[in-house]
């Protein structure tokens, strides 16, 4: 008999072992099943890493042309803005040509007021020695008009004796 209870008891381990081994068999199918899962899981995340993948690529392609674009940008506003200096230092020369022009002209104004200022006392000498010589015209004038009365005056007289003249010479050989 006890080779029977030890059959009996490697029977019981056999079937114990066996259970074991088919629930660790399920154990591993669903093991398996997790890791296909798990295995179609990580394959669609390699299939999105690949699309976002593809994704980053266009995004740096667009970058770069944008950067290109940006440098391109720069280079003309770097451009423009050494112009903007050109025509600025061009201004600030032409600004300090016309301020020392114009001193220049104010100078010359000035010189030319003063010699201005010399005529116009040149021109009031003047015409004080026209009003000068103006009143002693006038008194020349007033002198030859009444000079000029005078010889009308002498002239009617003469006239009036002139005609008195001929009735005075037919009684001369009576005063004589």
């Amino acid at each position: 008999m006890d080779s029977n209870k030890r059959f009996d008891q490697i029977e019981s381990l056999l079937v114990d072992l066996a259970r074991k081994v088919d629930q660790q068999g399920e154990q591993i199918a669903q093991i398996i099943e997790v890791l296909n899962s798990q295995g179609n899981a990580i394959t669609r995340q390699g299939d999105a890493i690949t699309r976002q993948g593809d994704a980053i690529i266009r995004q740096g392609k667009a970058i770069d042309s944008i950067a290109e674009l940006v440098e391109q940008r720069f280079g003309d506003v770097g451009e423009q803005i050494g112009d903007i200096i050109n025509i600025l230092k061009l201004s600030e020369v032409r600004h300090a040509e016309n301020a020392q022009q114009q001193a220049e002209m104010l100078i010359e104004i000035q010189r030319l007021g003063k010699r201005t200022d010399a005529s116009v006392e040149a021109v009031k000498l003047l015409l004080k020695r026209q009003e000068n010589t103006d009143t002693r015209l006038d008194g020349l004038v007033q002198t030859q008009l009444q000079m000029l009365q005078l010889q009308r005056l002498d002239a009617d007289k003469m006239d009036s004796l002139a005609s008195r003249l001929p009735a005075l010479e037919s009684q001369e050989p009576r005063i004589k």
